[in-house]
């Protein structure tokens, strides 16, 4: 018996029809004999009754300002809603499973409301369940403090759950459903119709996801890194495709991905000036390129990292991952090669990728020239 994680996202579960087909999906493993968890989101998206954005809104009609506390309460109950009925759904299907909250399932985090961070998952009672092979629906997107407090994960806390949850209960696979069959080569608002990868490195994704690639958070991939989990990413009502992740490089026919990060901020420092204000420079979201005449650039998304006497250039950033390990230098030499100097501010190539700096209204321009090279 495989042990199967599933998670599904608040528009694969925002209408009935939609509901059916996540239920069809976890029939498919329970009736092949796997124990499965399904981690859920809130229903639908901004606008709809159950959605986080939604549940948000009722305590801000009240009052702008909301005590973290409560605001990670209310913000829980759109997934605690969401396992209820999922679980129902599967119970009336013929399935006895059983409904938890993040609380319930022993996951613990830090106390960051809002955006807190996993810290540890005590996997008992789930195990207990699954031996006696009966599904259960995770609320995703929330823990417990060790006082018992509600948190929320932040952006992409339900990939994250199912990732967390995934490497403690020894998952063989965990599945990813979103409204997109996969992850595509480049977002599809800057070029029409790109390709999707059949499968990407794991490490390559999370240098996508940490610039811009938004279908799955990098606290998600290094999640799975971190359990070594292989994971995969695909749309529940299209049949046929989606992108696996583990340790294995791409196919030659995508041998590139393209992130973009928007809403970035520049500043141009001296060594000493670095050496000056390093304890203000945010430990995580920051790039920093270091030029041959001594000084350094700093690129953050924190739009409050505006050191004194310095004015920050509102820019953004086209990163370059080569998803061929064997022929990465040469993907790398290429574009670098490809990109006249002229199109963009700075750069900077490491053994992830290449990446360059560039004024907002440059981005498509940049994207087109990487993206032609190889599709």
């Amino acid at each position: 018996m495989d042990r199967v994680v599933k998670k599904f996202g608040g528009t694969s579960l925002r209408t009935e029809k939609r509901i059916n087909l996540a239920v069809d999906e976890v029939a498919e493993d329970l009736e092949a004999g796997n124990a499965v968890v399904s981690v859920v989101s809130a229903m639908g998206t901004d606008g709809d009754p159950y959605a986080t954005d939604t549940l948000i809104g009722l305590m801000e009609e009240v009052s702008s300002e909301v005590d973290p506390l409560k605001k990670d309460l209310i913000m829980s109950c759109g997934e605690v809603i969401s396992a209820s009925l999922f679980s129902h759904y599967l119970d009336s299907v013929g399935y006895d499973s059983i409904p938890m909250t993040g609380h319930q399932a022993g996951i613990f985090t830090d106390r960051g409301f809002g955006d807190a961070r996993i810290v540890g998952v005590d996997p008992s009672r789930m195990e207990n369940y699954l031996n006696q092979k009966r599904p259960v629906v995770l609320a995703g997107f929330q823990g417990r403090t060790i006082e018992g407090e509600i948190t929320t994960l932040g952006r992409g806390g339900s990939d994250t759950t199912a990732l967390r949850v995934g490497g403690s209960v020894g998952a063989e696979l965990v599945e990813i459903y979103t409204d997109v069959p996969g992850v595509a080569v480049v977002n599809p608002e800057l070029v029409e119709n790109p390709p999707f990868f059949s499968s990407v490195p794991r490490d390559a994704l999370l240098f996508m996801a940490k610039n811009g690639a938004a279908v799955i958070h990098p606290r998600a991939v290094a999640a799975a890194a971190e359990y070594d989990v292989p994971f995969s990413i695909k749309c529940s009502w299209v049949d046929g495709e989606e992108t696996a992740v583990n340790s294995e490089p791409s196919s030659e026919d995508t041998p590139l991905g393209i992130a973009v990060l928007d809403g970035c901020s520049m500043v141009e420092l001296s060594c000493s000036e670095l050496e000056s204000i390093s304890e203000s420079v945010p430990k995580s979201g920051t790039i920093r390129i270091d030029k041959n005449d001594g000084t350094s650039f700093l690129l953050s998304k924190e739009a409050e990292f505006d050191p004194a006497g310095h004015d920050a250039r509102h820019v953004s950033l086209v990163t370059a991952v080569p998803t061929l390990s064997t022929e990465a230098s040469e993907i790398t030499d290429r574009i670098v090669g490809a990109v006249e100097g002229e199109i963009y501010l700075e750069k900077k190539v490491s053994s992830s990728g290449v990446q360059f700096v560039v004024e907002p209204g440059e981005v498509e321009r940049v994207v087109r020239v990487i993206y032609d090279l190889f599709y």
